[in-house]
């Protein structure tokens, strides 16, 4: 009897770490993915073309097109140095015309997605930090010749892959 219990305590602390793994393992590490507290968290090269809208209970940065392509981007330090980082995020367009992209870069490589659709979609990411355990998180919208274009984007989660 004392074993049975001795073994079912055990197995009942495994499981215990095993799920507070996993929790730790699935943090967001990003400061302010929802946008709910604006753009703290996050820098831009130029805040007047960023707003942040409220859709219901949905924050989400909107980029405006321009003459130019504005970026929005997240610094992540401190990360396990060559660890792969999952991002998801949701974006849309304004139109199909629009070119707009997401995703996580390092000093060197870059791992990207171009948004497809006007719809809001969830779409995923990966890349491994550098030596150094740093991301770039990133939106941006391309120059086009278009006006009264934008891109919207919001729920950007950055976990550390199990």
């Amino acid at each position: 009897m004392k074993k049975s219990l001795l073994v079912l305590g055990f197995i009942c602390s495994f499981l215990l770490f095993v799920n507070v793994s996993n929790v730790y393992a699935s943090e967001n590490l990003l400061v302010n993915g929802d946008f709910k507290d604006g753009l703290n968290g996050w820098e831009n090269v130029n805040p007047t073309d960023v707003k942040i809208i409220k859709e219901g209970d949905t924050n989400f940065a909107r980029v405006a097109n321009g003459s130019e392509g504005y970026i929005t981007h997240q610094t992540v330090k401190n990360l396990v140095p060559k660890a792969t980082y999952i991002l998801t995020a949701d974006s849309r367009l304004s139109n199909n015309n629009t070119k707009a992209e997401l995703g996580i870069r390092t000093d060197k490589v870059s791992s990207l997605s171009v948004i497809p659709s006007t719809s809001f979609i969830s779409q995923t990411t990966k890349l491994e930090a550098n030596f150094e355990g740093v991301l770039d998180v990133f939106f941006l919208i391309e120059p086009f010749p278009l006006t009264n274009t934008h891109a919207d984007f919001t729920n950007f989660v950055l976990t550390k892959e199990a």
